[in-house]
């Protein structure tokens, strides 16, 4: 479901506020294991955001870091 049609099924407005936030989490390597990045991910979606907004939460790894990110 696209946040445009959210905001159209609970009566927002769509021409005009905030659409989208988007939400990085990084991690310095051997900070933490990816399992412990998800789950840190996870907990922030359920704590702050879960019952006020649509989100998905993504898992990146790559040389430099760890990251979840909550669009």
């Amino acid at each position: 479901m696209s946040m445009e049609l959210t905001k159209r099924l609970w009566e927002q407005p769509t021409d005009k506020g905030v659409l989208a936030y988007h939400i990085i989490q990084s991690f310095s390597p051997g900070e933490a294991t990816p399992d412990q990045v998800h789950e840190i991910g996870c907990e922030f979606a359920r704590r702050f955001l879960a019952d006020r907004f649509e989100c998905c939460l993504l898992y990146t790894s790559d040389a430099a870091d760890e990251r979840s990110s909550v669009d």
